[in-house]
């Protein structure tokens, strides 16, 4: 766990795997 990054840092990391998450749900939710 990395929480030592800077605060724009750690809020692009979570914000780019909010955005993975919503693309897996996406293109793979119904083959699921």
């Amino acid at each position: 766990h990395e929480y030592y990054q800077k605060p724009d840092q750690v809020v692009l990391t979570i914000f780019a795997k909010g955005i993975s998450s919503e693309y897996i749900k996406i293109d793979f939710g119904e083959q699921l």
